[in-house]
């Protein structure tokens, strides 16, 4: 069964060799091992040996003097067959009490496929014994001294002398124990400082014990090492006292420590300055601001206005590569201004995401702070050469300015940072000076977000609608449904003041579910109430964090028109000519998604956006909504009057519907029934009123008093 694994050797090696199979049964033994057990007084396991399991003849040893052998023999065995290592070894002694042995127990790895092992054991008295020998000559402690892997060193504590080195330290210091012998004795200058020696071997000579103590060595070549020490004072065979030190090198832990302690400081992506030095820095140039008049400093809060697009398309790799260019650019307009060369002058941190902070110290006021800015706008806006492409975009930026009465580094940020959020506000690319109404605005704002979350719970919110008209017959076609909420403390709230907050925060997604399924519902109680006098359709307006949703929006709509009872063509979706553009082909896929289960749809405020005539026909709209600053200007203005007569004709020719949005006089009527417009909207025909007044509203009015039928 062993016999692939015997060598033509193998009963010739002095080692007792045994072949152990992977369930650890000897499948054969060389001649040695036989002859050893015969003179053991074994025959029985010279002749028989194979077919033995090895383990349990040592698991079988347990409680024997050599018990402890046996067990980790038994160890190594089954790691070499069970985690495939290549070999284990052992040293044990064989003591009868005739004699003292020795033997080195030796396991190979034969065979890695099935597992197989040579267990070798392999006669080593003589060597133990010239081994003890030569300890008890030189003493255990010489021993533990030369066989160290940190530097020792013996100091005479009589005369303040060394009187021996160990290999480690003399490799430490480069010398050779001669050399370091001789350099100590005339320069005991090893140590950078010799008054610190001096202290560390008066403190082993007076209390016994010195250190831990980190000192600074010289090597042989000049270069200098850190160094730990710790000793402890011994005696000699003739009671002189000697100090036992322990050098142990922490050069590279030393450097280590340096470099979490610039860490710790540093953005880890950027390189520039993290949010605990910013704070740190800002409170010395708040300290000085009080003790030195003169001196201004202002914090311009930094948020990039287009990263989250990088990041949504391109990756988090593309959008570190351009944290990064983004930091190298305030770097270098530090260095080129000159304005961070100095020690305590301007810097920039990375705040955290896509936000910074460029904190201009030493400046004259104000305008000096808006010219920065300025800079900083030109030097971000340039064209950003990414990995996998181009990219330009603006940032927005908060200034505010530092000074005795503005408060600590928390106020200054939290004042930048809301300054920022202004010019966010205003649109890409602007920069705005903190002024303190920014914190009723902001304070305002958080009451309503706060309202928001509760508004669906408490009833607080309603729908009303507003007439769309046929302009050639003045009948209504389609009412709009319209959010309106009347807040318990503000009261009733304008929908550009609390629809963007509720669109930030994501609440517009639970919020304009509800707006979606109230309108269906409504629709079909005005069809069972009076189906002849009931709006045809209705109009609901779909936000950007709706379309984000894609498919779960899809699911939405159905929801609500089968809980209505609702055919999908009498709903319309509205979206914005902005949101379109903003995500082109997301939005194409989920239009066509809604066209597919019939969902009528228009693009809002056409005109105030980026998209072009043209591109209309790449999505499945069926109306277009013009919106209401081209109808203001008609009468004012010739050329936004031809501007909107060839948008008409255009949407025509494509088939789509024309819907004029904001018309308040019957001139207005007038001129756009005259270039073809089939549909408005608009105080003229009616405000956006309760569900209950809609039908009573437009029964009484009958078809819109202010449109003249066409022929």
């Amino acid at each position: 069964m062993g016999q692939r694994f015997r060598p033509a050797a193998f009963n010739l090696l002095p080692e007792q060799i045994a072949i152990v199979n992977e369930q650890g049964v000897i499948i054969d033994v060389n001649d040695t091992w036989r002859q050893f057990a015969r003179r053991n007084g074994s025959p029985q396991q010279a002749e028989h040996a194979v077919g033995v399991n090895y383990l349990e003849v040592c698991d079988q040893a347990q409680g024997r003097p050599d018990g402890e052998e046996a067990s980790a023999a038994r160890d190594g065995i089954q790691q070499v067959l069970q985690l495939r290592i290549p070999s284990f070894h052992l040293e044990y002694p064989c003591h009868s009490p005739s004699e003292r042995r020795w033997f080195q127990m030796n396991v190979t790895l034969l065979d890695r496929e099935s597992p197989v092992v040579a267990v070798s054991h392999l006669d080593i008295t003589r060597r133990k014994e010239a081994e003890i020998a030569q300890q008890r000559e030189h003493g255990m402690l010489q021993g533990l001294f030369d066989l160290a892997p940190l530097g020792i060193s013996l100091v005479d504590l009589n005369t303040l002398q060394p009187v021996n080195f160990n290999a480690a330290l003399c490799d430490m210091l480069g010398y050779t124990r001669d050399e370091l012998l001789i350099a100590s004795a005339r320069r005991p200058a090893i140590h950078q400082s010799p008054d610190e020696r001096q202290a560390y071997l008066n403190q082993g000579r007076c209390t016994g014990r010195c250190g831990p103590v980190e000192s600074v060595f010289i090597r042989k070549d000049g270069s200098r090492i850190d160094v730990l020490q710790n000793g402890t004072r011994i005696l000699g065979p003739d009671g002189t006292p000697y100090l036992w030190s322990i050098e142990q090198d922490i050069t590279r832990r030393k450097v280590m420590d340096r470099e979490l302690r610039a860490a710790a400081e540093l953005d880890r992506l950027t390189g520039l300055a993290n949010r605990t030095v910013l704070l740190r820095r800002l409170q010395q140039y708040c300290d000085r601001s009080r003790l030195e008049p003169g001196f201004c400093f202002a914090v311009l809060f930094l948020d990039f206005d287009r990263f989250k697009i990088v990041n949504d398309t391109l990756g988090h790799e593309a959008g570190d590569e351009l944290l990064t260019a983004l930091a190298q650019r305030l770097s270098d307009d530090l260095v080129i201004s000159g304005a961070g060369k100095e020690e305590g002058g301007s810097f920039a941190a990375r705040f955290g995401g896509d936000e910074f902070v460029y904190v201009a110290a030493g400046i004259n006021g104000i305008g000096e702070a808006r010219g920065i800015a300025e800079r900083l706008q030109a030097a971000v806006s340039a064209t950003y050469h990414l990995t996998s492409q181009t990219f330009q975009s603006t940032a927005s930026i908060g200034i505010a300015m530092g000074s005795p009465g503005a408060g600590g580094p928390h106020d200054l940020l939290r004042n930048a940072d809301t300054a920022m959020y202004e010019a966010k506000r205003l649109g890409r690319g602007n920069t705005v000076l903190f002024d303190v109404s920014m914190h009723d605005r902001l304070t305002r704002a958080m009451r309503i977000e706060a309202g928001l979350r509760l508004a669906l719970l408490r009833n607080e919110l309603t729908v009303y609608y507003q007439p769309i008209v046929d302009l050639g017959t003045g009948h209504m076609i389609a009412v709009e449904a319209l959010l309106r909420w009347d807040h318990p403390e503000l009261g009733r709230l304008p929908p550009d003041e609390f629809i963007p907050i509720a669109e930030e925060t994501g609440l517009i997604v639970p919020i304009g579910e509800w707006v979606l399924r109230q309108s269906c519902l409504q629709w079909a109680r005005w069809q069972r109430e009076d189906p002849h006098a009931a709006p045809p359709g209705v109009s609901v307006n779909l936000s950007r964090r709706q379309m984000l949703l894609g498919t779960r929006f899809l699911l939405a709509v159905h929801a609500a028109l089968h809980e209505a009872g609702m055919p999908s063509s009498a709903l319309q979706l509205e979206i914005t000519e902005r949101e379109v553009m903003r995500d082109p082909v997301s939005a194409r896929d989920l239009l066509l998604g809604l066209s597919a289960i019939g969902v009528r749809l228009a693009m809002d405020d056409f005109g105030t956006g980026t998209s072009s005539l043209g591109c209309l026909r790449d999505y499945p709209f069926q109306t277009i909504k013009i919106d209401k600053s081209f109808i203001t200007d008609l009468s004012r203005d010739p050329h936004v009057l031809a501007l909107a007569h060839a948008t008409v004709s255009v949407i025509g020719n494509l088939g789509m519907i024309s819907v004029a949005e904001g018309v308040e006089t019957p001139q207005q009527v007038a001129m756009l029934q005259a270039m073809g417009c089939r549909h408005g909207q608009g105080y003229l025909f009616g405000r956006p009123m309760p569900a209950d007044r809609l039908l009573s509203a437009m029964r009484d009015a009958g078809p819109a008093g202010d449109v003249v039928p066409l022929a």
